[in-house]
């Protein structure tokens, strides 16, 4: 195709021009790829398109674009590392044409999962073809489970209940009600859903408590007894949750009201209030192995409380080393380790419970200063479908300060009983009997459900 205008013109005069008959065959043929002036004066067009959000897409929509192509494919609603359960379940690729999709089909294969509560799918046009998105609601499970502990000394009993999704889309909030001895207390706890992904876990806890508290030394010998409401808030940020390191930094607030009118009230501590700063790490090996984890973990928090009423500044800790072997097949041997200082008022003591404490009252001994160790051997007896029982023998030897002049030792043997769930490493059900040999303190302990 030839330029046409002004550089042809040019070329004819050339041609007559004598003057310059040597070259005008070169000129000819250089001027003939010179774009003509008419064709670059054409106009500039602009073209501007919309595209719209997402539309629901419907069959009619597939049947007037069969063959339009599907350019990307979204799914909200769904933690990215879940996305491969749903994209198995509809089989929807780029690249493949709209006439491929069975919307029916697709919805009724969602729907007999039984994992979503709302299955939706959209559409948006895109200069290729279309964007299709999957939006889903899951399916929250709510589930009650019991809870309770019994000793000589303490009656516990209550329910827990938590929301949570059969894809583990993330527990956010859980709660539980429990009943001690005339107390109520209740827990609620969010997880934060958009740290998952960051590799990282952030998780809030309120507890509001009223209740009636003893404390008591190795010989169950009652130090101090009361009644008070109780409010703590908790913040954990940890990092590296995929990792056998994971760091932790907190937050707490905690306060507890004594009340004084309490007719049983006896030698009870002053109400008070802290706000405090703690920092963990925490190491885990842990792996499944028949009704237990086997490995080895270990974790270690500093805490920097302040008092308001006191105005002092306290500094505690607490260290837990465990470590499970199989020895035999499905036995278990259990080794750990349990220590801490914790100087903040008295009223404001948490509670020991579980191994390296066994011999220590249930549910009345506090962690104001504790050392302990303990050996433990555990072996199935009974299997079914539905559950193994195991029976154990342990050992413990620790120090224990309920008091800041109260020092003691305590040691002995004990026995137990742990009834486990398939799939589960933590017993639903558990009984342990021991003696103190150094005070001939017999302690019991039960506990059955799971308690969050």
């Amino acid at each position: 195709m030839f330029p046409c205008g002004f550089p042809i013109l040019f070329s004819i005069l050339l041609y007559y021009n004598t003057t310059v008959r040597y070259y005008r065959i070169i000129l000819i043929i250089i001027l003939l790829f010179i774009p003509s002036f008419q064709a670059s004066s054409a106009p500039l067009v602009s073209t501007i398109t919309y595209f719209p959000g997402p539309v629901p897409l419907t069959e009619e929509v597939l049947q007037e674009n069969r063959m339009r192509r599907i350019v990307r494919f979204d799914i909200i609603g769904a933690e990215e590392k879940n996305n491969y359960v749903i994209r198995s379940v509809v089989d929807v690729k780029a690249g493949d044409y709209l006439a491929s999709l069975d919307l029916r089909r697709m919805l009724g294969q969602l729907g007999e999962t039984g994992l979503f509560a709302q299955t939706d799918f959209f559409f948006r046009p895109h200069h290729q073809g279309y964007v299709i998105t999957l939006r889903i609601r899951e399916q929250k499970e709510v589930i009650t489970l019991p809870v309770g502990t019994v000793s000589l000394d303490d009656v516990r009993a209550g329910g827990s209940f938590f929301a949570d999704s059969p894809l583990d889309f993330g527990t956010q909030v859980r709660g539980s009600r429990v009943w001690q001895a005339g107390g109520l207390n209740g827990v609620i706890r969010y997880l934060n859903p958009h740290f998952r992904d960051l590799n990282q876990r952030m998780e809030m806890v309120f507890t509001g408590r009223d209740l009636n508290q003893t404390h008591a030394d190795t010989d169950a010998q009652v130090i101090r007894q009361y009644r008070g409401y109780s409010a703590e808030l908790d913040m954990n940020w940890s990092f590296r949750t995929d990792a056998k390191i994971k760091p932790l930094f907190g937050l707490q607030y905690n306060l507890f009201e004594v009340d004084e009118q309490w007719k049983e009230t006896l030698n009870p501590p002053s109400s008070s209030e802290i706000a405090g700063t703690n920092m963990e790490v925490v190491y885990n090996d842990f792996y499944f192995l028949h009704f237990f984890d086997q490995g080895f973990q270990s974790a270690f928090r500093v805490s920097h409380n302040y008092t308001f009423g006191d105005r002092e500044n306290l500094f505690a800790y607490h260290l837990l080393l465990d470590f499970n072997y199989n020895p035999l097949l499905q036995h278990r041997l259990h080794l750990g380790l349990r220590s801490g200082y914790n100087p903040v008022p008295e009223v404001l003591l948490g509670f020991l419970k579980g191994s390296g404490h066994l011999l220590l009252p249930a549910n009345r001994s506090i962690d104001r200063l504790y050392f302990s160790g303990t050996a433990a051997y555990e072996l199935p007896v009974h299997r079914n479908p539905r559950s193994i029982v195991t029976a154990y023998g342990f050992a413990e030897l620790g120090l224990y300060s309920p008091s800041v002049k109260d020092y003691q030792f305590y040691y002995g043997p004990g026995v137990g009983i742990h009834l486990y769930a398939p799939r589960l490493s933590a017993p639903i059900v558990g009984a342990s009997l021991g003696m103190n040999l150094d005070s001939g303190y017999i302690a019991s302990s039960f506990f059955a459900g799971i308690s969050l």
